[in-house]
């Protein structure tokens, strides 16, 4: 049973760890149109203004964080960092969405047509 067990752990780990998006990018989507294509591979800060709205996206190591935003909330910023493929972080106030992608298809668990 126990070994039964500590398999299921690992190949629970190992999957998990297959959705990590090495080369991936961050599709940032405001009002419902993408704004801005972002590797995941190259640190920065990037500012989106749009009006009122205002965003700041963190790429570092490999994720992306929300760190800066102006809605009256602010739960984007408590979102935790997002590496895996197909996580978001939603900015509801702001209309702003960043979703992670794997840089190929052939990282994607189910490609629909």
């Amino acid at each position: 049973m126990i070994i039964v067990l500590a398999a299921t752990a690992i190949l629970g780990m190992v999957a998990i760890a297959g959705l990590r998006t090495s080369g991936g990018f961050v599709e940032v989507v405001q009002h419902g149109e993408v704004v801005q294509v972002l590797e995941l591979g190259v640190n920065g800060v990037h500012v989106f203004e749009n009006g009122a709205f205002l965003n700041v996206v963190q790429i570092i190591d490999g994720s992306a964080k929300m760190i800066d935003a102006n809605c009256p909330d602010e739960h984007c910023m408590h979102q935790a960092p997002i590496i895996y493929s197909g996580q978001t972080i939603v900015c509801l106030p702001n209309r702003m969405v960043i979703q992670v992608h794997a840089a190929d298809a052939s990282e994607h668990d189910v490609i629909l047509r």
